[in-house]
């Protein structure tokens, strides 16, 4: 999807309105004009329809200018649509009336809509490979459209008011206008079909097959309906196809754009024809209301009544609101799940995230639940460090074609834009709090293929704000109490355990034990490879020790290099055989970083507490295994040692 450039801005609110009422106006005075009857009035009544969609079509585009290049296409096309459906059939016409008007508007309503029909189908769902490896093709239909328009135009003009004039010309000229017309609207339907056809065909994304789809079988209809009037002018000419079959099949083609615009984000206009829908339907609808209850049910009241015109005011501004909401939620559950979805999260999202409490879950939570309320392909949360200066994935959910790689993403929080290709996001969304930077989150399209749409983002965005508080606390605490490079507790945290611990051996009996481990040589490697390689070693190493270690055990980073472990309810021999094992997982890493790879021994010391002697002071606890430590260093590294255990005068 290509960009407008800035010399295509948005059309003005009242400047597109006031060409909307221009031709919503010569439209209502064409329409009033037909013949009356059964038939007639069937044909008026779809006709106007159709006029009103493709109006208020064109209306919703002009405003919207700037988003897409092919929007101008579609107003465009809505345009001289509308234009050809309200002037009416020159072979009824004088030309006085036709020289009052100007010749100019007929070209363009009778030809002009080749060249954009044709540069619209090129358009849907995407650029057409045709069309990308024939660049000319699109500028020689406007080419050849602007010679057809000026021999229309210049054939009027001669037989009206030039040196051909004559009633007989000039009606001579109009036959052959309108005999051309058909035969034009079926070159420009059976070009834009196989166009259509061909790119459903070939689009990767199952949202833009169903947008091709639905705007072939349209334009399937209406070029069915012109191969008639220009192959079989007889039946042309018959009522049933004049005042039905062909209004009926022009009616078809907005129907069918409403429907991929809406159910299949076409252009990405679909909040404001969603807007427009909501309260245009809605105002009408009490409009209509009113007028049947006041000048129908009760004729002449509101002449012999003014009071009643101010009721009857009173009494919409009062009802169409929530008017209007009703209308809005049957739109929206009909074409807009992802609104109903995130109108739930924004109701139910602080409750639920309120059950976790540390910011792994609270993130994680939040994009499963994000993905799987909006049906988004995937989506990644990133919270910033503790110096605010680089984000880093905390959370992810979805398809990612690779997930480790996006695991590891980490952005400067200075350059949120330059999100890495790993998180293939299309959305990213800032959280904030108090006007700080919190985080981000980075999410991919919906299932269906189609973007977020400016009012879910909106939404969107609430829901973060939300809970960004959530967020921020979380983030506070697991700074006070987690390693931000091990990502394991920190000294505190586990010594705060130990204590707990220790009173509730000494209340209750019981038994537990307490590992420190240290990685051998590490200043050996620090010095050979510098700081980031250490980094890299001690975060596998912290890594392999906490999918080592039991759920109910304590691994905690206790300083430098050092690690320490709580496992309770252990014995002495079942500490030692964890001991090994996290001594084997840590052997069996390999740390991979810029300056090359290593590997790392531990060593560890391990102290025992039972119910029978219990050490008053944590300290001890630790002492004990320091010692068993330094035992395990003296034997040579890369062993288990076990301390003596604690004496009666001990305790």
């Amino acid at each position: 999807m290509r960009a407008l450039p800035a010399t295509y801005p948005r059309v003005p609110f009242w400047t597109a309105t006031f060409m909307y009422v221009l031709l919503l106006a010569l439209g209502v005075h064409t329409q009033l004009a037909q013949p009356a009857g059964t038939l007639s009035a069937v044909s008026w009544m779809l006709t106007s329809t159709t006029f009103l969609l493709y109006a208020g079509l064109s209306l919703v585009a002009l405003w919207q200018l700037g988003t897409d290049r092919r929007v101008i296409l579609f107003a465009a096309t809505s345009l001289v649509v509308s234009l050809s459906l309200v002037l009416p059939d020159l072979n009824r016409v004088g030309a006085p009336w036709l020289v009052a008007s100007g010749f100019l508007g007929w070209a363009v309503a009778y030809v002009g809509s080749l060249p954009v029909i044709v540069h619209l189908a090129s358009e849907i769902p995407g650029d057409h490979p045709f069309v990308a490896r024939h660049p000319r093709f699109v500028p020689l239909h406007y080419l050849a459209t602007a010679v057809m328009a000026a021999l229309v135009f210049g054939s009027l003009t001669a037989t009206s008011t030039g040196p051909l004039a004559s009633p007989g010309g000039f009606h001579l000229a109009a036959r052959a206008v309108t005999t051309l017309q058909p035969f034009v609207y079926l070159y420009a339907g059976i070009v834009s079909l196989c166009l259509l056809t061909t790119a459903a065909r070939h689009a990767t994304q199952a949202h833009r097959r169903r947008q091709a789809f639905v705007v072939v079988a349209a334009m399937l209809v209406w070029t069915l309906n012109v191969s008639v009037q220009a192959l079989m002018p007889a039946l042309r000419h018959q009522a049933v196809f004049v005042y039905l079959v062909e209004p009926g099949a022009v009616l078809v083609v907005p129907i069918a754009l409403s429907v991929a615009i809406l159910g299949f984000h076409l252009f990405e206009i679909s909040p404001m024809v969603r807007k427009t829908l909501v309260f245009g339907t809605s105002g009408l609808l009490l409009l209509t209301l009113l007028y049947l209850s006041v000048a129908v049910v009760v004729p002449g009241a509101l002449a012999a009544q003014p009071w009643l015109i101010a009721a009857a005011f009173v009494t919409l501004a009062a009802a169409f609101h929530p008017l209007a909401r009703w209308f809005g939620g049957a739109v929206d559950r009909a074409f807009f799940p992802e609104k109903v979805a995130l109108g739930a999260l924004q109701h139910s999202i602080i409750s639920d995230l309120a059950v976790e409490t540390n910011i792994e879950a609270i993130a994680r939570r939040l994009v499963d639940r994000l993905v799987s309320g909006l049906d988004l392909t995937r989506a990644a949360l990133l919270i910033a460090d503790e110096d605010l200066q680089v984000l880093r994935v905390r959370a992810y959910s979805g398809q990612y074609a690779d997930a480790g790689a996006a695991e590891r993403v980490v952005v400067a929080l200075s350059n949120l834009t330059a999100v890495p290709p790993a998180l293939e996001a299309t959305t990213v969304m800032p959280i904030t709090f108090r006007e700080r930077a919190l985080g981000a989150l980075c999410a991919g399209p919906l299932a269906s293929g189609a973007q977020l749409d400016a009012d879910d983002r909106a939404a969107l965005g609430h829901i973060l704000n939300q809970a960004s508080a959530m967020l921020e606390n979380a983030r506070l605490f697991e700074l006070a109490h987690i390693d931000p490079l091990t990502r394991l507790p920190r000294r505190h945290v586990f010594e705060e355990r130990l204590r707990s611990e220790l009173a509730r051996v000494a209340r209750s009996g019981g038994q537990f034990a307490v590992i420190i481990a240290d990685i051998d040589h590490f200043k050996r490697l620090n010095d050979r490879y510098g700081h980031s390689a250490g980094d890299r070693v001690l975060a596998d190493v912290a890594g392999a020790l906490a999918s080592t270690a039991r759920t109910a055990d304590l691994v905690a980073r206790y300083g430098g290099e050092e690690f320490a472990i709580l496992l309770p309810d252990t014995t002495p021999d079942a500490a030692y055989a964890a001991a090994e094992r996290l001594r084997g997982a840590v052997a069996d890493v390999r740390s991979v970083f810029p300056a090359g790879r290593a590997s790392v021994t531990l060593s560890a010391g391990i102290s025992a507490v039972t119910g029978g002697a219990v050490p008053e002071d944590s300290s001890r606890v630790i002492a004990a295994a320091d010692g068993a430590l330094y035992e395990a260093k003296r034997a040579g590294r890369n062993q288990t040692r076990l301390s003596d255990p604690f004496e009666t005068q001990d305790t």
